[in-house]
């Protein structure tokens, strides 16, 4: 296990001259603001969670308890209800649906399905009323809504056993089912198999497809854990992200040392691979865990720890963002606290399309730390970005004159940035619509990044004459170019493609080939390129000749004549077209790439052609029409 401290505060010092030429740093400005929405009420409205669905528009969600007022179509049911709402591409209501019993009801996320519906989950203190077909289990459950593209309920269902069950957070999985998580008080009793380890513990669901609970997991120690995120990884299984007092007990085996991150893998059952407990002296609490593309995961959350424990920077300010890299096993890679003298709080952090890192939250904090811009009022979003060592490359500070929360961000289509959380401020700073009355639903759109630079690239599948070039997709990018070349030549070859990958072909044998990618953005300009990789490919096998994948014999099936076409270099090659029965009906000697045989005089049937090249004997199928 190694720990890269975070160099950026110490560089900004001693090498502010230097960075001015660094083209990343020049160029590493936050995108501007391109739109923004206004959601509610005269009342109070909560966003909770935002994402774009595959029309462009986006699905937002929340929980409110204003009535019908502002522009909220419908009246509340009860004290809170959940509220989403369908949007367009530039943030025009296209629905809305109000879902809810008499009591509280609180939305945590909302996700589209692959059905084109959507998956709510939260908390509900309602009995069987309004649109709760069932009575809670104890004080509070998980309630889950399954609707379909329109916002219309098709099932729901209250999950929870006799105590309180606080849902988190909800994702569709690959067999259609769902994963939720939160953290439960209960003991055995309902929906609750097994019974609780301490005072609060981790609860995760599996449900199917219609939402029956497949398996259900309790996993905690002696103290309080609290299950803030669950994300799915490649392998099939979950990472886990919460916080915990609890000491060698239960499940955890490793003690905390204040109130820290405690990290989990499972399996696709629910079954613990590893755990990680990280923290401070004090309070470290994660909000948010994702897999990256390395196989690692980054996670982020508030820290107010001094050097101690795990933690190896002191506390700028009351809470920090502290944001932790661990590889595919769970050790620490890298961390870096960042913050202002104020208090900073994570809401969320993602991996963004060039490989970086968004950290989402809310800031208190003056022009102080990290922060280089001031506070607007009371809190304001601060969205900042890391680079893949945890370096800062741009923040920025949204807000108006009162209390703006940050609670979500994600990669749009075009390579911009969708942030959601709730405000109480009028027009005024960055605000520029109006509220309708306490708080409201806040969405932001930025503007798309400069052309992302492609990342994670290597080459595969290499034999003596082609290469398979890979990297990691890019949304919304239609297009990348890769150039490469033999080590030493002055020549560089081009290839473009819209997918993340590219076979080259006709390579020489026994040859180290370096190559470069880059994307073309939106705006019709190329992005920078990528640092030089190479590979090199293998001695030449007669195997390698036999490979169909460097000849072209089209069209075919053909009717007047057919083109050959051969990528690979030879020195003597010889074309011979012969009938099923082996009767030779055509044959010529190849003088290029690209040869073209008439066979309008030949009738209909199977032939097959066969290539010569410098006495290794390729054939290829031929139907004539």
């Amino acid at each position: 296990m190694f720990q890269t401290k975070h160099a950026g505060k110490a560089l900004t010092i001693m090498l502010s001259t230097t960075l001015l030429f660094n083209n990343k740093l020049m160029n590493a400005q936050s995108p501007g603001i391109e739109w923004q929405g206004v959601y509610g009420g005269t009342a109070s409205d909560y966003l909770t969670s935002s994402r774009q669905t595959a029309d462009g528009g986006y699905i937002i969600g929340g929980y409110s308890n204003s009535g019908i007022n502002g522009n909220k179509s419908e009246d509340k049911i009860g004290l809170y209800d959940y509220w989403i709402i369908k949007t367009d591409s530039a943030g025009n209501i296209v629905w809305q649906n109000v879902i809810g019993g008499t009591q509280n009801d609180y939305l945590n996320n909302v996700e589209p399905t692959a059905d084109g519906g959507y998956i709510l989950g939260g908390t509900s203190f309602s009995d069987s009323t309004a649109d709760k077909s069932e009575n809670k289990n104890g004080a509070q459950d998980f309630w889950i809504v399954k609707t379909d593209a329109s916002g219309n309920i098709v099932w729901e269902n209250t999950i929870g056993g006799d105590a309180y069950d606080y849902l988190h957070i909800i994702h569709q999985t690959p067999d259609g089912g769902y994963i939720a998580g939160g953290y439960s008080d209960s003991g055995l009793s309902g929906d609750k198999s097994e019974a609780g380890q301490g005072f609060i513990d981790y609860w995760i669901v599996k449900l199917d497809a219609t939402g029956n609970i497949e398996w259900d997991n309790t996993i905690g120690g002696s103290g309080s854990d609290n299950l803030f995120d669950i994300s799915l990884t490649s392998d099939g299984g979950y990472i886990v992200a919460g916080s915990s007092t609890s000491g060698i007990s239960g499940d955890k085996t490793e003690a905390a040392v204040g109130n820290d991150y405690w990290i989990l893998k499972l399996d696709g059952s629910g079954n613990i691979e590893w755990q990680n407990t990280i923290g401070g002296s004090t309070e470290d609490i994660p909000a948010s865990i994702v897999q990256t593309g390395d196989g690692g995961y980054i996670v982020g959350g508030k820290s107010n720890s001094a050097i101690s424990g795990d933690k190896t920077e002191a506390a700028v300010g009351g809470n920090d963002y502290w944001v932790i890299k661990l590889d595919a096993s769970g050790n620490i890679e890298w961390q870096n606290t960042i913050g202002g003298t104020g208090s900073d709080i994570v809401n969320k952090v993602m991996q963004a399309s060039d490989g970086e890192y968004m950290i989402a939250g809310t800031s208190a904090s003056p022009l102080s730390g990290d922060k280089t811009e001031a506070s607007m009022g009371l809190d304001d979003y601060w969205l900042v970005k890391i680079d893949e060592l945890g370096v800062i490359t741009w923040d920025n500070t949204i807000g108006g004159n009162k209390s703006d929360n940050l609670v979500d961000v994600q990669v749009t289509a075009d390579n911009g940035y969708k942030l959601g959380g709730y405000s109480s401020t009028g027009i005024n700073g960055d605000k520029s619509v109006a509220g309708f009355g306490g708080i409201d639903f806040w969405t932001i759109k930025l503007l798309p990044e400069i052309c992302p630079v492609p990342f994670g690239a290597y080459a595969d599948n290499i034999t003596a004459i082609k290469a398979t070039v890979y990297w990691n997709p890019i949304p919304s990018i239609e297009l990348f170019q890769i150039w490469y070349r033999p080590v030493g030549s002055p020549t560089w070859l081009k290839k473009t493609t819209t997918t993340n990958s590219k076979v080259l072909k006709s390579l020489t044998p026994e040859t180290t080939y370096e190559y470069k990618i880059r994307t073309k953005c939106l705006d019709g300009e190329f992005g920078e390129f990528t640092a030089l990789n190479n590979f090199t490919t293998l001695t030449l096998r007669e195997a390698d000749m036999n490979e169909r994948s460097f000849i072209e014999v089209y069209p075919n099936p053909a009717n007047a004549h057919v083109m050959v076409s051969v990528e690979t270099t030879f020195v003597n090659g010889m074309v011979v077209l012969m009938a099923i029965t082996g009767k030779v009906v055509y044959s010529q000697v190849l003088e290029g790439a690209n040869t073209t045989i008439y066979i309008n005089n030949l009738t209909s049937g199977l032939y097959i052609i066969s290539l010569n090249l410098d006495g290794n004997i390729v054939t290829e199928k031929l139907v004539k029409e």
